[in-house]
């Protein structure tokens, strides 16, 4: 025999082909399944991944109403103090230490000024080192 001629037993038998074809419906029925298993996995993820988007949005949302009304406080806090100051003030003139009140006043608007200078160069240094990724070092 030459290589070329199939041994009489290599002979596939109508009975091997339906077993074999038989074996490639199974193959083909699990990857279908396992396609379909697949793809509920990536719908629930991606429900997962939507549910997770929207309890962001609405914790960021819940953040700005936070800060948003702390500020109306420290609006409405800053106001009473400035009239409590004031008050105290016009007392101060009432009882008649005019002197007392404008050095008072004074050492509110140099010392107010220099707050404010301090706050603006401590925020553009923060911002700088922001920006360059130095991490205030």
């Amino acid at each position: 025999m030459n290589e070329l001629d199939p041994a009489p037993d290599d002979d596939l038998t109508a009975e091997d082909i339906r077993e074999l074809i038989e074996a490639q419906k199974e193959e083909v029925e699990l990857e279908r399944e396992r396609q379909k298993t697949r793809r509920v996995e990536l719908e629930s993820e991606e429900r997962k991944a939507e549910q997770a988007l929207e309890a962001q949005l609405k914790d960021r949302e819940r953040q700005r109403e936070f800060l948003q009304e702390q500020n109306r406080r420290q609006e409405w806090l800053g106001l009473a103090f400035l009239i409590v100051v004031a008050l105290f003030l016009g007392w101060l003139v009432w009882l008649g230490y005019t002197e007392m009140v404008f050095e008072i006043i004074r050492i509110i608007v140099y010392g107010g000024a220099g707050w404010a200078a301090g706050s603006q160069v401590g925020k553009a240094s923060a911002q700088t080192d922001s920006m360059t990724g130095n991490g205030g070092q």
